[in-house]
């Protein structure tokens, strides 16, 4: 089932924005959710990510309640937000990076993607041209990726 709406974490959020590619959110999704726990905490740099949210109208803001099962992971206030929302709606997938969120995702039985799949997804609708450049670009800006990762995502991109 395809993709349809997600909710942002601050790590793709500022990832994409500093590598330009965060214009493949809108491409991507009918919905991008923004939980405002997460928009303060990427307000707190002046880099591309903040400029991004005083200017993109396809980012949608929300205030969200932390769900108490998430709280209990004790993971940090973005990540409980994002997966709060995405627990509450059924049909959004959370975009994280991070690696506890993901097991607390799965234990909850949540959709996630993650920067990469943003990008593999990307390259097999054809909005990016070289997966392999996009994910050096990435690193450059800072995620950190395992060499395995990265060579199976380029494997799944080559298979196609």
């Amino acid at each position: 089932m395809p993709i349809e709406k997600i909710v942002v974490n601050a790590s793709p959020l500022i990832i994409l924005a500093k590598t330009g590619h965060a214009t493949l959110f809108p491409k991507l999704f009918s919905s991008v959710f923004l939980p405002e726990d997460v928009a303060h905490e990427i307000r707190q740099v002046d880099d591309a990510a903040s400029r991004l949210l005083l200017t993109s109208d396809w980012i949608d803001h929300v205030v969200v309640a932390i769900n108490p099962e998430i709280s209990r992971w004790n993971l940090g206030q973005g990540e409980s937000a994002v997966l709060s929302f995405a627990l509450n709606n059924g049909d959004v997938r959370a975009s994280i990076d991070d690696r506890a969120a993901r097991r607390c995702a799965e234990a909850f039985s949540l959709g996630t993607i993650g920067t990469l799949g943003i990008l593999l997804l990307a390259k097999r609708r054809g909005l990016i041209d070289s997966a392999r450049t996009a994910i050096s670009e990435v690193r450059d800006a800072g995620l950190y990726i395992v060499d395995d990762l990265a060579d199976l995502v380029l494997k799944e991109v080559a298979g196609e």
